[in-house]
């Protein structure tokens, strides 16, 4: 077993300093490959996480398909109009969705080098390979 510990250092603009520590036991043996792997995965994560993302411009219309007219109609209508409402609600969930996807997609090629690394250097094309899947 390995033992991984990741500490972070939170650090405000007055130099204030604040540390969260977390630690996982691993199952696999000790290897370099992975170990950088592992490291590249979560540093790119983070980046993202806390770095500037495009806003959603879609959103706003997607939401407003799910304003439905709230008016009386006959009791026969009442599984078109819940059907309908249903199929509204998952189209605007799809377009909010993909468009959830493409600004994640936007910020992780943000984050690719800007030339291609050589094939030759495995390490460089794995951690393209991670950023631009």
């Amino acid at each position: 077993m390995r033992h991984i510990e990741l500490t972070i250092t939170f650090t405000d603009g007055n130099g204030a300093a604040r540390r969260e520590t977390h630690v996982v036991e691993a199952c696999d043996p000790p290897d370099p490959g992975a170990e950088h792997r592992e490291a590249h995965i979560l540093l790119t994560e983070l980046k993202v996480t806390v770095g500037e993302q495009a806003e959603p411009t879609h959103n706003g219309n997607a939401r407003a398909w799910l304003e439905f007219p709230n008016q009386p109609e006959r009791i026969e209508a009442y599984f078109d109009i819940h059907n309908s409402q249903a199929v509204w609600f998952e189209l605007a969930n799809l377009v909010m969705g993909a468009e959830a996807d493409l600004i994640l997609a936007q910020t992780l090629k943000a984050l690719e080098p800007p030339s291609a690394p050589s094939f030759s250097d495995t390490t460089a094309i794995n951690d393209l390979y991670y950023v631009h899947d």
